[in-house]
């Protein structure tokens, strides 16, 4: 069976160089992405930006993910980052939060056509590696990942990844992905969905229904990390090779220990655990527990005693 690719989300404050290298540990990922860095602060030196692009070796292949509203700013950074070894940049298209979209970046570049192609074309000739593109389906409509999407194409991006609701949506109601399938039908690049893929089955299902090339997995990836390496047997026809909960939370919080920053560390592992708890036994009082710790070495001690009873 030909191989159908598996990609990690970037998402903020949860898919660190730690979370990335538990995601490689467990195995069947494809590609993973860095937190998304904003052009600007890297044009301007940010350490905190440089910091997020950080990675280790066993992590490729990774891209990192830029967001901007500004063709020369998204370029140079592109640069910047492509100094840095990464395999490929991604252009983020889909960020719903305000504050970005307030910038007219993020999703709102989905609005303006003319800024889309501006940009894709500095980002893609100031590079030499792949450039990808992730996007909502729009704003309020479906119909601007189309568009956009033949945009990028003209420009010479490789990829387009489509999360496939609007961005006034946000997180809330069902994707819909028959819109990835019409993207998909539109374009000669491939295209990946995204949206509500939680379990295996559902990216088989994902995958059959629209055609897509591949499924870039988020929040179903934080509350199972697993779910690559059961999704790519499912493909391969094999059975999967998983760790259980308890060996995956201890290999997680083991990675985040050797983090030199340790406050960030803290940070990443109590949102994790707001995902990656829930349905196992005495999980409420778990993540209680982490939520008010003050160390990653206070939760190692209270954690054999959550975690002895899940397999």
């Amino acid at each position: 069976m030909k191989y159908i690719p598996l990609s990690l989300a970037p998402m903020a404050g949860l898919t660190g160089s730690a979370f990335r290298r538990l995601v490689r540990w467990i195995g069947g990922c494809g590609t993973v992405y860095t937190e998304f860095v904003s052009a600007e602060a890297l044009t301007r030196g940010s350490t905190k930006s440089r910091t997020l692009m950080r990675f280790r070796e066993e992590e490729r292949p990774i891209i990192c993910q830029i967001f901007g509203a500004k063709a020369p700013a998204m370029a140079e950074s592109a640069k910047i980052v492509e100094s840095l070894g990464v395999d490929g940049i991604d252009i983020n298209a889909g960020c719903p939060v305000p504050k970005i979209v307030r910038q007219n970046a993020g999703a709102a570049l989905l609005r303006d056509r003319r800024l889309c192609k501006e940009i894709f074309t500095y980002v893609v000739n100031s590079v030499r590696i792949p450039v990808s593109l992730k996007m909502r389906a729009g704003l309020t409509d479906d119909q601007a990942c189309i568009d956009v999407g033949r945009i990028a194409e003209e420009c010479g991006i490789g990829l387009v990844t489509v999360h496939a609701r609007t961005a006034s949506q946000a997180y809330a109601g069902r994707a819909d992905w028959e819109i990835i399938g019409r993207v998909k039908a539109a374009l000669v690049i491939p295209v990946f969905g995204n949206g509500d893929v939680v379990t295996a089955n559902q990216a088989i299902e994902m995958l059959e229904m629209t055609g897509a090339d591949g499924v870039m997995i988020g929040r179903g990836a934080l509350a199972n990390p697993g779910i690559f390496e059961t999704t790519a047997a499912l493909l391969e026809r094999r059975l999967p090779v998983v760790p259980s909960k308890s060996q995956i939370f201890s290999k997680y919080l083991a990675l985040l220990l050797d983090e030199e920053d340790r406050f960030g560390a803290l940070n990443h592992l109590k949102q994790f655990a707001a995902y990656f708890t829930r349905g196992i036994p005495r999980g409420a009082e778990f993540r209680n527990a982490i939520n008010h710790s003050r160390s990653l070495e206070e939760i190692a001690v209270l954690t054999p005693a959550f975690l002895h009873e899940t397999s």
